[in-house]
């Protein structure tokens, strides 16, 4: 499992709980790691003082213009969502600090006179403190884009661990990459009404982003009942609540972890261990989702023509379909669709036609493919025949 530790503010004691918690969970495995995506201002290291056995640079591509083969053309300027290249007078200039790394500019140039060279950006990091893994990143002091950096860091999750994400503060863009894909977000928030504010955002944004997530009351006791009665009438599960004690502050301060200095505060992560295992029982469930393109509401022959996506979770154990979702795919280029669906968390696309080179994105995004079916019904009905057992799938009809 991938659990996200987030909060709607900073000051919370997000990362308080993110180490603690990872401490008290490599007690007893020796596959966790902690994953410190707050890449701006990291501050792990200070409490779980790793040893660090591997540093990379995280770059972006930044476009070069060869102003020899350059003719001012302004396709570069027409394609940049960033306005971060421009034509003046038949002349390109690039603003470094708008640039996103998109690579757009140099797909369309005509000329071919603009090339990537990398810009580096921050720097991430992995070890070990003690059983427990560490990766982590930073983001250099004057760049603008944490995302790059934060993407590169999940990258080095290994599909063997538990990993605990200590994700940034707030329910921007670098907060939604940290918890992109995971499975568990325990939001941290404190009984004020400044918490009680940035936890309805940061709620919301999980309810879009369809994650599931329960609320840490840090400093319990310091304010009022608003944000329980918040949660209790949105139906989000409260796993714990840390009364505040002015010790913590002072073991924060110290870089020390707190359950160990005060071990009657290991009860606390030993309640948010408890329903992380509780949210672990529900998902040994065989759990699926498949996506099948579709045209006015059902199977359409070749998923590249389709005009949206049902995306369909299905128990596979008692053969029922949980929940349906009609999603919009973007434009069709190679390798973009099996990247959307795989961020979407789709094991298996069903479709009539699908071409051997797209085939390939799929498999290296693990998705299954199955093509073929000819029945053009409902995704549902596509849906129940396969796990029934009774699709009925031929020869692909597109061989390009």
């Amino acid at each position: 499992m991938k659990i996200a530790v987030a909060s709607g503010k900073g000051g919370t004691g997000k990362t308080t709980v993110a180490v603690n918690l990872a401490c008290l969970m490599a007690e007893s495995s020796d596959h966790i790691c902690y994953v410190d995506c707050d890449v701006e201002e990291p501050n792990g290291h200070l409490f779980l003082k790793p040893s660090i056995t591997r540093q990379w640079t995280v770059s972006i591509p930044f476009p070069s213009v060869d102003d020899r083969l350059c003719d001012g053309c302004g396709k570069c300027k027409e394609i940049c969502q960033q306005n971060a290249i421009t034509v003046i007078n038949g002349k390109v200039l690039v603003f470094p600090e708008l640039c996103n790394g998109c690579g757009g500019c140099s797909l369309v140039c005509p000329q071919e006179a603009i090339r990537e060279i990398p810009k580096e950006i921050g720097k991430a990091m992995a070890g070990h403190a003690g059983e427990l893994g560490f990766i982590s990143g930073r983001l250099n002091v004057g760049e603008p884009m944490a995302v790059p950096v934060i993407r590169d860091v999940k990258k080095a999750i290994t599909d063997n661990v538990e990993a605990i994400i200590d994700a940034p503060p707030g329910t921007t863009c670098p907060m939604i990459e940290a918890v992109r894909q995971v499975d568990y977000v325990l939001l941290v928030t404190e009984p004020t009404p400044f918490g009680l504010n940035d936890l309805k955002i940061a709620v919301d944004t999980m309810s879009k982003l369809d994650l599931p997530h329960a609320v840490i009351i840090n400093r319990a006791g310091s304010g009022d009942e608003s944000v329980k009665d918040f949660c209790l009438d949105r139906n989000i599960p409260v796993v714990t609540e840390i009364p505040d004690d002015r010790r913590v502050a002072e073991l924060y301060s110290q870089g020390k972890i707190i359950y160990k200095s005060l071990p009657r505060f290991k009860e606390y992560f030993e309640d948010i261990l408890r329903a992380i295992n509780d949210k672990r029982k529900e998902r040994e469930g065989n759990f699926m989702k498949i996506a099948i393109p579709v045209a006015d509401g059902k199977l359409c022959a070749h998923f590249g023509h389709c005009q949206k996506f049902a995306i369909i979770e299905v128990d596979t154990d008692s053969r029922k379909i949980i929940s349906k979702t009609d999603a919009e795919p973007p434009p069709h280029e190679p390798g973009i669709l099996p990247q959307w669906l795989s961020e979407q968390g789709v094991n298996l696309i069903i479709a009539g036609g699908m071409g051997q080179r797209a085939q390939q994105f799929f498999n290296q995004y693990n998705i299954e493919v199955i093509t073929g079916v000819t029945d053009v019904t409902s995704a549902e009905e596509v849906t129940m025949n396969y796990l029934n057992h009774t699709l009925q799938a031929g020869d692909n009809i597109c061989d390009h």
